[in-house]
Protein backbone atom coordinates (compact mmCIF):
# COMPACT_ATOMS: atom_id res chain seq x y z
CA UNK A 1 0.00 0.00 0.00
CA UNK A 2 0.80 3.93 -0.11
CA UNK A 3 2.92 5.24 2.76
CA UNK A 4 1.99 8.85 4.38
CA UNK A 5 4.71 11.43 3.98
CA UNK A 6 4.85 14.26 5.80
CA UNK A 7 6.16 17.40 3.35
CA UNK A 8 10.12 17.55 3.61
CA UNK A 9 10.78 20.82 5.46
CA UNK A 10 13.44 22.02 3.24
CA UNK A 11 11.23 21.98 -0.18
CA UNK A 12 8.79 24.95 -0.30
CA UNK A 13 4.81 24.82 -0.56
CA UNK A 14 5.61 26.95 -3.48
CA UNK A 15 8.12 26.23 -6.48
CA UNK A 16 8.52 29.77 -7.69
CA UNK A 17 11.20 28.83 -9.60
CA UNK A 18 9.22 26.70 -11.64
CA UNK A 19 6.58 29.51 -12.13
CA UNK A 20 9.54 32.13 -13.18
CA UNK A 21 9.91 29.84 -16.09
CA UNK A 22 7.20 31.33 -17.97
CA UNK A 23 8.49 34.81 -17.77
CA UNK A 24 11.87 33.12 -19.03
CA UNK A 25 10.87 31.15 -21.67
CA UNK A 26 9.13 33.57 -23.38
CA UNK A 27 11.92 36.35 -22.92
CA UNK A 28 14.56 34.16 -25.05
CA UNK A 29 11.99 33.19 -27.22
CA UNK A 30 11.85 29.90 -26.44
CA UNK A 31 8.12 29.50 -28.20
CA UNK A 32 8.20 25.73 -27.50
CA UNK A 33 8.75 25.62 -24.19
CA UNK A 34 5.86 28.55 -23.84
CA UNK A 35 3.97 26.09 -25.57
CA UNK A 36 4.70 23.33 -23.33
CA UNK A 37 4.63 25.25 -20.04
CA UNK A 38 0.78 26.39 -21.41
CA UNK A 39 -0.06 22.22 -22.21
CA UNK A 40 0.85 21.30 -18.64
CA UNK A 41 -0.92 24.44 -16.93
CA UNK A 42 -4.18 23.30 -18.93
CA UNK A 43 -3.82 19.71 -16.95
CA UNK A 44 -2.87 20.74 -13.35
CA UNK A 45 -5.29 23.72 -13.69
CA UNK A 46 -8.32 21.59 -14.78
CA UNK A 47 -7.18 19.11 -11.45
CA UNK A 48 -7.10 22.11 -9.65
CA UNK A 49 -10.66 23.22 -10.41
CA UNK A 50 -9.37 26.46 -11.92
CA UNK A 51 -11.54 26.66 -15.58
CA UNK A 52 -10.62 30.12 -16.37
CA UNK A 53 -6.76 29.65 -16.07
CA UNK A 54 -7.26 26.19 -17.81
CA UNK A 55 -8.57 27.89 -21.16
CA UNK A 56 -6.33 30.66 -20.98
CA UNK A 57 -3.15 27.89 -20.50
CA UNK A 58 -4.71 26.27 -23.85
CA UNK A 59 -4.78 29.79 -25.45
CA UNK A 60 -1.30 30.24 -24.34
CA UNK A 61 -0.03 27.00 -25.99
CA UNK A 62 -2.34 27.04 -29.32
CA UNK A 63 -0.64 31.36 -29.72
CA UNK A 64 3.16 29.82 -29.02
CA UNK A 65 2.80 27.32 -31.46
CA UNK A 66 1.18 28.90 -33.82
CA UNK A 67 3.81 31.37 -33.87
CA UNK A 68 6.57 29.49 -33.97
CA UNK A 69 8.15 30.11 -37.08
CA UNK A 70 5.32 32.32 -38.41
CA UNK A 71 6.91 35.37 -36.49
CA UNK A 72 3.39 36.09 -34.51
CA UNK A 73 2.75 37.33 -30.95
CA UNK A 74 2.32 35.43 -28.22
CA UNK A 75 2.78 38.08 -25.85
CA UNK A 76 -0.78 38.85 -25.09
CA UNK A 77 -2.09 35.32 -24.51
CA UNK A 78 1.02 34.55 -21.97
CA UNK A 79 0.16 38.24 -20.35
CA UNK A 80 -3.69 36.96 -19.93
CA UNK A 81 -2.31 33.64 -18.58
CA UNK A 82 0.11 35.40 -15.97
CA UNK A 83 -3.27 37.78 -15.18
CA UNK A 84 -5.41 34.88 -14.62
CA UNK A 85 -3.14 32.93 -13.06
CA UNK A 86 -2.77 35.51 -10.05
CA UNK A 87 -6.29 36.03 -9.79
CA UNK A 88 -6.47 31.84 -9.69
CA UNK A 89 -4.01 32.30 -6.61
CA UNK A 90 -6.27 34.44 -4.76
CA UNK A 91 -9.35 32.25 -5.26
CA UNK A 92 -7.57 29.40 -3.65
CA UNK A 93 -6.17 31.26 -0.82
CA UNK A 94 -9.47 32.64 -0.25
CA UNK A 95 -11.43 28.51 -0.75
CA UNK A 96 -8.53 27.06 1.82
CA UNK A 97 -9.81 30.34 4.26
CA UNK A 98 -13.40 29.73 4.07
CA UNK A 99 -13.14 26.36 4.59
CA UNK A 100 -10.68 26.23 6.97
CA UNK A 101 -12.74 28.63 9.04
CA UNK A 102 -15.79 25.79 9.37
Amino acid sequence: MFERRRPEPERPVLDRAYLARLGELAAAGDLGGVAQLGHDLVGIAGHLGLARLSVAAAEMNRAARDANGAGADPGPAIAETGRIGAESAEAIRRHLREISAR
